[in-house]
Parts: structure tokens; C-alpha cells; sequence
């Protein structure tokens, strides 16, 4: 069974998924080319304390409506506010609806 994984290049900075089943070799980023500067990309809340369903704060907020005017991709602000991509995708989405 195939599994994804989440790699992150430092040099770009681009997230990236892979889906194998077993991977032979350290990956290689699609943009740059650079395997070096790959890691596994795993989002963690900056707060361990905190509930896995935290409420947006009005400073992640403002982060999110960057994705909105284009100024910042989900990834961008997934990896700054230590979320996850989807959760960050998500609340675009939600804020695109709500706009109209």
C-alpha cells in the first residue's frame, strides 16, 4: 500500500508529496532539483498545550486573507503558522465563500 509523505525544501522553500511505497533514495525537490536541503515536513503547533482544533487567531487570520489577495500561498502560511496545508486551504475556501 502506498503511503504519502510530506517533504519540505529549505532552499525554495516548496512542499512537496510523495506517494510510494518504499522509497530507495533521499528525495529531490520538483523546483530546484536540490535533494541537501529536503526534510520531512510535518505541521506541529507551535504550543503543544494547545487543542489540535485551535481557533484561528485574528494574526493567522490576516495571514490567510494573504492567500486570498495572492500575496502568499497555503503552503507559505502553513509553514509559518505551523498548521497543516489543508486546515490552511480550508479556511481560504471558507473565507472565499463567505466574501461571496
Amino acid at each position: 500500500m502506498k503511503s504519502q509523505k510530506d517533504y519540505i525544501c529549505d532552499a525554495c522553500p516548496c512542499v512537496f508529496i510523495i506517494y510510494a511505497s518504499k522509497l530507495n533514495r533521499k528525495p529531490s525537490c520538483p523546483i530546484c532539483g536540490e535533494s541537501v536541503d529536503v526534510r520531512r515536513y510535518e505541521a506541529k503547533r507551535c504550543d503543544e498545550s494547545k487543542s489540535l482544533k485551535s481557533r484561528w487567531t485574528s494574526h493567522e487570520e490576516d495571514l490567510a486573507k494573504k492567500c486570498l489577495t495572492g500575496e502568499l500561498l497555503p503552503y507559505q502560511v502553513a509553514i509559518l503558522l505551523g498548521r497543516s496545508i489543508n486546515s490552511v486551504t480550508q479556511k481560504v475556501r471558507r473565507m472565499r465563500n463567505e466574501k461571496g
